[in-house]
């Protein structure tokens, strides 16, 4: 099964998934706009990636963007480094 071929598949239950390809794009520029700022210079070098890995490029460097913020705020409220 080709789940990357779809924006929507039917699922083990026989369902609909919802996740629909307007979705998909929000969640793509929602990712876009993390990194573009928190992470200017992943954002630039985004640009620079071919289409076909854009999308999971700036999935990735929002995923990393999150974490870093988990590490720094970490600090903030006495964690440890």
């Amino acid at each position: 099964r080709r789940w990357a071929s779809s924006s929507s598949s039917i699922a083990s239950n026989g369902e609909r998934d919802l996740y629909t390809s307007e979705q998909r794009k929000q969640d793509h520029n929602h990712c876009v706009e993390m990194v573009k700022n928190r992470d200017m210079e992943g954002y630039l070098c985004g640009l620079l990636m071919p289409s076909s890995a854009r999308e999971a490029y700036f999935a990735l460097r929002a995923f990393n963007v999150e974490i870093a913020s988990i590490k720094d705020s970490s600090h903030l409220i006495g964690g440890r480094s």
